[in-house]
């Protein structure tokens, strides 16, 4: 999460609902180098939330 603002608050929300790494590349860091790109590229966009763990 990006801050504590309410979901209903003032500025733009991103939000990553489903992420299925292939069973043969799970455990590499694959995951999380996506939801990093993808945080990334709510924060550039001007989301003041990022939902998704």
């Amino acid at each position: 999460m990006i801050s504590q603002t309410l979901f209903h608050g003032a500025g733009s929300s991103g939000r990553v609902t489903s992420l299925v790494v292939d069973a043969g590349r799970r455990g590499q860091g694959v995951g999380k180098a996506l939801m990093g790109s993808a945080t990334a590229w709510f924060i550039a966009n001007g989301c003041v939330k990022v939902e998704g763990d």
